[in-house]
């Protein structure tokens, strides 16, 4: 399956090309640490049921996420989001992995994730290690993304619904400011007071920190990090190359 899509000019790192030649990849920017990717099926371990065992790494790092237990473990669901596959989670499911240094970000950094919740009425998460995490907060539908110990980021209203696709961007600048995108246009900017503390885990998808507390409930298709704050221009192009694949806005 296609890592790279034809996104349009939006700078050096994607020209325009007609066609159906595919010309924008995260990896084209250098500070990408961990990316999960649904559809890449030759990443994914799965069982006869389609119950998810491993989900590869696709960055340089190979921070993989695993989970053994059957009754945990996502659903791989083919085709489901503009022909696209997802990850299912029911509440209850996570994955994880073993500790990474390059995900130990303080501030100056990005996350990127397509996903679509069905219950929006207290705090679950699509992301998490045990200094940062990122997903819904109540009152219900509202984006959160937080440093543990530090900060609640929580926007000033409802960003998420049950229904709904979104591809969301965060940008946690050096000033420590949340900068919440939904579907490509800033959604608002939460200002922050501090970095992050250390990282000292794995990440956690679907959860709060492999705790069973606060399990997304819904699907993930895609969660990209970067060690940096993105530029408008890149956070635009790995946005248009979301957009290309899953049709989203």
């Amino acid at each position: 399956m296609p890592n790279v899509f034809r996104i349009g000019r939006f700078n050096s790192k994607a020209p325009f090309y007609t066609g159906n030649e595919y010309v924008f990849n995260p990896n084209d920017i250098g500070s990408l640490v961990f990316w999960l990717d649904a559809d890449d099926l030759p990443t994914i371990t799965k069982d006869g049921s389609d119950r998810v065992s491993q989900w590869n790494d696709k960055s340089v790092n190979g921070i993989n996420v695993t989970q053994g237990t059957a009754a945990s473990k996502f659903l791989w669901v083919d085709g489901f989001l503009n022909g696209k596959a997802i990850m299912r989670t029911d509440g209850g499911d996570i994955m994880t992995s073993v500790f990474n240094s390059a995900l130990d970000l303080r501030n100056n950094y990005t996350i990127f994730s397509v996903a679509k919740t069905t219950n929006i009425a207290a705090i679950f998460r699509i992301l998490s290690t045990d200094g940062y995490a990122y997903g819904t907060s109540a009152p219900p539908g509202f984006a959160m993304h937080t440093h543990f110990t530090v900060k609640d980021y929580i926007t000033s209203s409802a960003y998420w619904n049950a229904t709904s696709f979104f591809i969301n961007s965060l940008v946690l600048d050096s000033s420590n400011d949340a900068h919440f995108y939904r579907d490509g246009s800033l959604f608002e900017t939460v200002t922050g007071i501090a970095p992050a503390i250390a990282t000292t885990t794995g990440i956690s998808i679907a959860a709060r920190d492999a705790i069973p507390a606060e399990n997304w409930t819904g699907d993930i298709a895609e969660v990209i990090i970067y060690n940096t704050a993105l530029s408008n221009e890149d956070r635009a192009s790995v946005e248009a190359y979301l957009n290309a694949k899953y049709s989203i806005f």
